[in-house]
């Protein structure tokens, strides 16, 4: 028999992958902007700025469709950021099975890398200039 932590463990992780499954299936049958439930980004709404998340449900539509350019161009920050973030679960998933620590070099100065790529994304994709463009997500992709 598992001690309770780990039974909580699991049962809270099943209900992880059970919703992100009900929402990748929806993302992959249906496009973000005809999904009412979905929350519109609260700092655009309020202020008209795009923050560093902004496009990403689309990405994901389109990553799921297997349109991997279109889902580049909603959303690059995703697609830069996306192996640091499987090895800092998978680091995380093992000390938390191995109960110890794993030891990966210059772990703090890519904390700050990141902090930095993710604050100059969200400069960078506001400025009203043509040629950041490409860091803004279209609203819709013709298709």
């Amino acid at each position: 028999m598992l001690p309770k932590r780990y039974t909580l463990e699991i049962v809270l992780g099943a209900a992880l992958l059970f919703m992100t499954g009900c929402v990748g299936f929806c993302l992959y049958f249906g496009h973000p902007a005809d999904y009412a439930w979905l929350p519109a980004c609260p700092l655009r709404v309020w202020t008209g700025l795009l923050c560093p998340g902004c496009g990403t449900l689309r990405a994901t539509h389109y990553f799921l469709q297997g349109q991997f350019a279109v889902a580049f161009w909603c959303q690059p920050l995703v697609f830069i950021l996306s192996p640091f973030l499987v090895l800092f679960a998978g680091k995380a998933l093992h000390e938390n099975l191995r109960q110890k620590p794993v030891h990966i070099p210059f772990e703090v100065p890519l904390y700050w890398l990141i902090f930095i790529v993710i604050c100059l994304f969200f400069v960078l994709r506001n400025i009203p200039l043509d040629c950041f463009d490409c860091l803004r997500p279209p609203e819709r992709w013709s298709e």
